[in-house]
């Protein structure tokens, strides 16, 4: 492996030094995308917490006047407030709790193995280099291939657009 990357650095530095760029451009999309999805979480973690909240202190006014004889029969209306506020409260909970059909980082992961395997030496052509027909051994197909990644992160972050939950 190190063999193989030596040759390549001395072969075409202007080929590492691009794919590099695109590593580059790749783990700033991924963090973003990494960012919105905690930032996502912790927004619907707090809502759910407020409508916790409030869903049970409207409970207790509720049980309350109940209790003091204010409402002498309570009606299913009566109890569909605080109801729809707890019922809110878990589906944000849910929503929050949710994982992505995209976990963060798995374009980078995709890209680290790809470019992993294609340095690793293979058993039957541990002396000789690969030959330049197979699209995966040439440093402009990598470097490619880095750049594709990045473009499938960054347009499945979209422009602010929130990420779809599994």
């Amino acid at each position: 492996m190190l063999a193989a990357l030596v040759r390549l650095v001395s072969g075409q530095p202007e080929g590492v030094l691009r794919h590099l760029a695109l590593y580059g451009a790749l783990v700033q999309a991924e963090t973003g995308y990494a960012a919105q999805l905690l930032m996502r979480r912790v927004a619907l973690g707090l809502v759910a917490m407020v409508l916790l909240a409030c869903g049970l202190t409207l409970c207790g006014v509720a049980a309350l006047l109940v209790a003091g004889g204010l409402v002498a029969s309570p009606t299913p209306a009566f109890w569909a407030i605080p109801a729809g506020v707890l019922a809110s409260a878990l589906i944000a909970a849910g929503l929050a709790a949710r994982t992505t059909r995209v976990p963060p980082y798995a374009s980078l992961r995709r890209q680290l193995a790809a470019d992993a395997g294609w340095l690793a030496p293979s058993a039957e052509t541990s002396d000789e280099p690969a030959p330049a027909s197979t699209p995966a051994s040439t440093p402009a197909s990598t470097a490619g291939s880095a750049a594709a990644a990045a473009s499938t992160a960054a347009a499945a972050n979209g422009a602010g657009a929130s990420p779809t939950p599994a």
